[in-house]
């Protein structure tokens, strides 16, 4: 059974592996988010009480996309969402909608 002892201490794991990276495929694998992956379905609230969390604080972009990441791998769902930036036309991840969308998901699952 997943405690959130044990989400915690794999989720601190997973941020002191990756937090001074920007690369996605960096972000993307290791040991903490192989442990994370790893605990299935069970870690879905845990995932969406971090998302939740995320809205109320100044969190860095990167950690939150890779919750989002966890998110997409564990359900097979994608909530991603995209935003206009500067006058070219240039598209950039919407993190924050993101985040709302995978938490509406969240209420009603």
């Amino acid at each position: 059974m997943l405690t959130q002892e044990l989400f915690d201490a794999a989720h601190h794991q997973w941020y002191q592996e990756t937090q001074f990276h920007s690369f996605p495929w960096t972000i993307l694998k290791g040991p903490g988010y192989e442990k994370i992956a790893a605990f299935g379905e069970a870690a879905i609230p845990f995932l969406l009480n971090k998302l939740r969390a995320s809205l109320d604080e100044t969190s860095e972009n990167i950690q939150v996309w890779g919750i989002q990441a966890h998110l997409s791998r564990l359900t097979g769902l994608s909530m991603g969402t995209s935003q206009k930036v500067g006058g070219g036309g240039f598209l950039a991840a919407n993190v924050d909608g993101t985040s709302r969308a995978w938490l509406v998901w969240g209420a009603g699952a």
